[in-house]
């Protein structure tokens, strides 16, 4: 029987929803029109492993900064195949505390790229960037971010608004992750979810108590400084290799 070899520079991009390569192939007769059809669609788990080596490198310029980053290795049971070729980039532009929208910029396939601050509107004075293994739907990670000074984090009702709408329902595990934590929060630390409004939540030690709103984490301080939580079960996070949020551009 005739052997199909497709090689791996050939193939798709990772399905982020079910981390899989999708394909499918068509055979045609040799004059092209009297016998021809699609295959099935064939689904492959490639099984490998995504390995960044250590932080962004941020170079800042008069008008623009240049990003750079370490290759990632693929890795197949422990043992390096490659490296990855393609990386997708996010970036969120911010002004007086207040965040703008995350735009998807592109697809390099180096590991830099120079940022120039936009001059409209001005007074943007922070960037954040994410930059994550390829994958279709290109898609980012379903995080929320939080600043923890009194106008954001109610130490009295133990609530935690979001300066946008939060993806979180009731029983979702989050984690939590800050340079400077909340008072009675512990960065890198799973907690659970109650949904307060469009823009609220507070937190709980289990899924059971957050469905009941029992046994709420007492937050004790706020800080000056910016919180992150995201939805551990999002399969997204997975394809996030580098990140850095809210520095200076320039």
């Amino acid at each position: 029987m005739p052997k199909l070899t497709i090689p791996k520079e050939s193939l798709p991009d990772v399905d982020i929803l079910t981390n899989t390569i999708r394909f499918r192939f068509r055979i045609v007769s040799d004059d092209r029109n009297l016998s021809s059809y699609w295959s099935p669609i064939y689904s492959l788990d490639p099984e490998l492993d995504y390995i960044p080596d250590g932080d962004l490198v941020i170079e800042k310029h008069s008008n623009y900064s240049t990003i750079v980053w370490n290759p990632v290795s693929v890795q197949k049971n422990g043992n390096e195949i490659t490296e990855l070729q393609y990386y997708d980039l996010w970036i969120r532009w911010g002004q007086d505390n207040s965040e703008g929208e995350w735009i998807y910029k592109e697809r390099v396939t180096s590991t830099s790229i120079n940022l120039i601050k936009p001059s409209t509107p001005s007074g943007l004075d922070h960037l954040s960037i994410e930059i994550y293994r390829p994958g279709k739907p290109i898609m980012r990670k379903r995080m929320s971010d939080v600043y923890q000074d009194s106008s954001w984090v109610d130490t009295s009702t133990d609530t935690i608004t979001f300066p946008e709408n939060h993806p979180f329902a009731t029983g979702d595990n989050v984690t939590y992750n800050s340079a400077d934590p909340l008072g009675g929060l512990s960065d890198d630390q799973e907690y659970y979810a109650r949904y307060i409004s469009d823009t609220s939540i507070t937190l709980h030690p289990t899924e059971n108590d957050a469905n009941n709103n029992t046994n709420k984490i007492d937050i004790t301080s706020n800080k000056n400084s910016i919180g992150f939580f995201t939805y551990t079960g999002c399969t997204v996070c997975d394809f996030l290799l580098y990140s850095e949020y809210n520095f200076s551009p320039v």
